[in-house]
């Protein structure tokens, strides 16, 4: 059966909590109806309401930004209305964005990891609703990871940035309203919220059981399998080495020009890392790291939704710091709006992984203990769930 998204079930049974409301609209080109109808139409046809705004995440409302590129507000003539940015100058909405919005409708597509930036904005307009007494809808949609599995390090405190701001593992296995929710109690932030569920999701459906279109929220989210290799490959944005942007696999090739494709494939699958497959290959990004230049690496063939690619990312980015001395750097800040923390580091929620990899420290038993409170995690994120 058909998952149908938060914004149906808002259009066919909940239309009454917004009827003669002033609304914001926080959304982008992916935020469409099971029926490929955009959430922007339908909110702005609809006279029991008067839409005065959009809100746009990082990558822009068209999702043509690259990562870390500022998104800049602008007047849309063909919407006639304000379109206002919340990633570059501004990361929450000011008191003049929502001037006359009585209702704030929040409708993304996240991907179900820490360090995807949509959380960190629902966040941040939690926090601001709050203060400005503005009611907030959150339209739920699926994780296309699956409601159940979690998996990578806890945030500590301390490392909170805007690819990470939340005490949770990397693949959280929360939806974004469930997310909602938990972010509502643990801030204390007592927003006037709303989640309006989805109808038909269940906990244990990855993307491709809700029979929904993938459209990719962000530019190197080309398909839904992508978030299965994001929860770990996303690391090499902490280093030098290419994660494949600026090719058609992003996140699925990693690489650089000083690395030998096959001895590097032989070690990877020499590690026996539960469904991943590693094959040697040679790329030329197009544009990101090594622009135009040809780069040695390896493909990953992820196999299993239950692949820990967290864990693999690790023990990859270990080995190349050991094999590649004169070579691997880590990047420095400044990242994702903090100038002092490495980013690794906040990709990662601590700098205990780093500095054993530095000293040269074996890491299993770090990894290990930094993925001990998961069970807790797990248990207690029970309280949030919308869904069997």
């Amino acid at each position: 059966m058909k998952v149908k998204p938060g914004i149906d079930n808002l259009l066919d049974n909940y239309q009454n909590l917004l009827k003669g409301k002033k609304i914001g609209l926080l959304v982008n080109h992916s935020s469409i109806n099971s029926k490929f109808h955009n959430s922007i139409s339908l909110i702005k046809n609809s006279s029991l309401w008067h839409l005065g705004a959009i809100f746009v995440p990082e990558h822009g409302f068209y999702g043509d930004k690259e990562y870390m590129d500022d998104v800049e507000s602008y007047y849309d003539p063909y919407l006639q209305l304000p379109v206002h940015s919340l990633y570059g100058k501004y990361l929450k909405p000011t008191p003049e964005m929502l001037a006359g919005i009585d209702t704030l409708i929040f409708d993304l597509q996240d991907v179900g990891v820490r360090y995807y930036t949509y959380a960190s904005t629902l966040s941040y307009c939690m926090e601001k609703c709050a203060e400005l007494n503005k009611e907030l809808f959150v339209l739920d949609r699926p994780n296309p990871l699956n409601g159940t599995i979690i998996q990578g390090t806890m945030l500590e405190q301390g490392f909170e940035s805007f690819v990470g701001e939340l005490p949770l593992p990397v693949r959280h296995g929360f939806t974004i309203g469930e997310l909602a929710l938990f972010i509502n109690d643990y801030k204390n932030y007592n927003t006037l919220l709303t989640v309006i569920p989805m109808n038909n999701w269940r906990r244990k459906m990855c993307w491709q059981h809700t029979h929904l279109h993938w459209i990719q929220p962000s530019p190197n989210m080309p398909d839904w399998k992508t978030t299965m290799y994001y929860p770990g490959i996303c690391l090499f944005e902490g280093t030098n080495i290419s994660e494949g942007r600026g090719t058609t696999k992003p996140f699925e090739i990693i690489g650089a020009p000083w690395i030998n494709p096959f001895t590097f494939a032989q070690h990877v699958n020499s590690l026996d890392l539960p469904y991943i497959t590693a094959l040697p290959l040679y790329f030329t990004p197009k544009f990101s790291k090594y622009a135009h230049q040809q780069c040695g690496g390896i493909q990953l063939c992820v196999h299993s939704l239950k692949a820990d690619t967290f864990i693999a990312a690790a023990k990859i980015i270990h080995y190349l710091y050991q094999t590649y001395p004169d070579y691997f750097q880590w990047r420095l800040p400044p990242y994702e709006f903090n100038e002092t923390i490495m980013p690794f580091d906040l990709l990662i929620g601590t700098n205990k992984l780093r500095v054993a990899i530095e000293k040269e420290h074996c890491i299993n038993d770090l990894l290990n203990e930094l993925c001990l409170p998961l069970k807790v995690f797990k248990k207690n994120k029970e309280a949030f769930h919308l869904y069997k």
